[in-house]
């Protein structure tokens, strides 16, 4: 019963609507009322047949004369043929309501399932870095793409759970009218039946949590090794890889089969103990209950229909807690979700970026470590020039940059933008200007002129082949067969890493952006890819006067820009140009004698 609580609470969260579930309840009773009309009409037809023949004259039964004078106020006469295509055309209206209702859960469960991935999505996407930092990437994907179809499931069960129970209740109303000394005896002996299984349903909801941590665990352990698949053939760690794999596999096949094994013994045990009171109550009525042949036989086809009903139920209660795990799952990835989404941005529009950047007495401390990723920062970055942020592995840039573009935010001192703190800029207007170049380009499946427009909401022909001249890679673009419509990403073209790197930066440049930053743009590239790299980047800022800043390791690179910050530590150790840095003592004066 926990999943009904569980569904109490959040329904409204996952967007079924009130209207949806009255739809529902609808549809139930519709089609059990039509059913057991359909079925009791076997009592006149069961009648016609031993008496050949019904009326009104001389006859007791009530029930009879309810069907007699329903088919004389219509003008039919009772005949045989009559009640037999009554009765079929009951079934076929409750048949076509039940595949209606079909229907409609069909169209609900795929419209929720999507409303809940697409909601899981946006809101991960627009939590903070340090949020993202935290979570698996794994969890992320396994909810969005196994657990949602069985939040969704357990979500509609409770409903499907309901309308079994009131079919249940109608046809023990049917049994009512027909005997009431029989039915209290079903009811109790189903009651009985109904607790044998519950401690299967019951080790159902445990199972469930345990399958929907290992999933989070297989789908993780996936994502982390065919991302990383050079690094096991470097390794030669195949096999351990797929012995690992296999753990964890075996692990979710134990579990699955467990919960399978569940589900088993109930149906095992219920259907022959169900037929066997079924069997019983026969007995009961044509010995001591003295109830005519018609009777005994409606009762036994409606305890018939019951029997199903009884076992759906059964395994609703088993299925309910069988996406506990599941539904806790998503439930509490949505809490941290929509309690770490990044910070509020300010109220003013950065139209345009004519001053500076600055850096005022900048800390930063990551969540949960006391240690300082960066202190006392202070510096200025004046529009229009290309600086470079240099120092050892862990020394602070790539934070630095994140604070700079306000993907991280300051735990004290300020950055300022011609003069206004970044927080008080509008989140939309602050990335229009910002443009960014990671280490390593990304390329969704897509067209080089689609990769070029990304993130551009309107894109202009003229403007794509410009950033592709301008970057340096329209020279390769057009030797491609399809040149701008050549498909990239998923391996459909090969390009070499200089190749990459100046496509992405056509990428970078597109979108009109007043300052771009490049994250160690001459990695992985030959020293001739370097340097046409840096000679495009240097036209681009000559050109466009785009303020360049630049993140790296390679100090032959960044030798000729005209400011290069050298962080240490965590703290700004000097700044100045290459020249000056090469006179003075500290990791830059070494790094380049080395």
């Amino acid at each position: 019963m926990k999943m009904l609580l569980i569904w109490g609470n959040n329904f409204k969260r996952y967007g079924l609507m009130h209207i949806q579930i009255f739809y529902f309840f609808i549809f139930g009773f519709l089609s059990a009322v039509s059913e057991l009309i359909g079925l009791s009409i076997f009592i006149p037809i069961f009648k016609f047949i031993e008496s050949n023949g019904i009326s009104s004259q001389g006859n007791e039964d009530q029930f009879l004369l309810y069907i007699f004078n329903f088919y004389s106020s219509i003008n039919i006469s009772p005949t045989l043929e009559t009640l037999l295509v009554t009765s079929f055309l009951m079934f076929v209206i409750s048949k076509t309501i039940i595949f209606a209702a079909r229907i409609y859960h069909i169209n609900i469960f795929n419209h929720l399932l999507m409303s809940i991935r697409l909601y899981i999505f946006s809101e991960y996407i627009n939590t903070s870095l340090e949020y993202k930092d935290d979570t698996t990437v794994g969890d992320v994907v396994n909810a969005i793409v196994t657990e949602s179809k069985l939040l969704i499931t357990g979500l509609l069960l409770p409903m499907k759970f309901m309308i079994s129970i009131v079919s249940v209740l109608i046809s023990l109303v049917a049994l009512l009218l027909i005997s009431y000394q029989m039915t209290l005896l079903t009811i109790i002996l189903v009651t009985a039946i109904f607790f044998i299984p519950m401690r299967w349903v019951s080790a159902t909801s445990h199972v469930s949590r345990q399958i929907s941590n290992v999933n989070a665990n297989l789908t993780s352990f996936v994502i982390n090794r065919l991302n990383s698949s050079k690094l096991l053939k470097i390794c030669g760690t195949e096999k351990m890889e797929s012995y690992n794999f296999k753990k964890i596999a075996l692990k979710n096949k134990v579990l699955l089969k467990s919960i399978q094994a569940l589900k088993a013994k109930a149906d095992y045990v219920l259907e022959p103990v169900l037929l066997g009171v079924s069997l019983f109550l026969i007995y009961v009525g044509s010995t001591y209950n003295s109830l005519s042949f018609e009777y005994i036989a409606l009762f036994l086809l409606i305890l018939i229909r019951i029997i199903p009903l009884v076992k759906e139920v059964m395994s609703q209660l088993q299925a309910m807690n069988r996406v506990i795990g599941p539904t806790e799952t998503i439930g509490s990835l949505l809490d941290d979700i929509e309690d770490n989404q990044e910070s509020s941005y300010g109220i003013y529009d950065l139209n345009h970026f004519s001053k500076n950047i600055t850096f005022d007495s900048v800390d930063y401390n990551y969540p949960d470590n006391n240690k300082k990723a960066l202190t006392n920062i202070s510096f200025t970055i004046e529009k229009g020039c290309m600086i470079a942020i240099v120092g050892a592995s862990g020394s602070g840039k790539s934070t630095l940059v994140d604070i700079m573009t306000r993907l991280r935010k300051s735990s004290k001192g300020v950055v300022r933008i011609d003069h206004r703190a970044i927080q008080d800029y509008t989140k939309n207007s602050l990335k229009k200007i910002v443009a960014y170049m990671p280490q390593q380009p990304i390329f969704f499946a897509s067209t080089v002129k689609e990769h070029i427009n990304y993130g551009k909401h309107k894109t202009i022909a003229n403007e794509t082949i410009n950033s592709a001249k301008i970057s340096g890679a329209s020279t390769f673009i057009n030797e491609l067969h399809n040149t701008y419509e050549s498909h990239i990403g998923s391996d459909h073209i090969k390009l070499s890493g200089g190749q990459k790197k100046r496509l992405d930066l056509a990428r970078a440049i597109n979108g009109n952006s007043e300052i771009l930053i490049l994250d160690e743009p001459s990695s992985g590239l030959d020293l001739e890819s370097s340097r046409n790299l840096y000679k495009a980047l240097a036209d681009i800022n000559k050109q466009t006067r785009i303020t360049v800043v630049v993140v790296t390791h390679d100090l032959d690179f960044i030798r000729d820009f005209q400011k290069i910050i050298v962080l240490n530590n965590g703290s700004i150790q000097s700044i100045g140009k290459h020249k000056d840095l090469v006179s003075q003592e500290g990791w830059y004066k070494q790094t380049c004698n080395d």
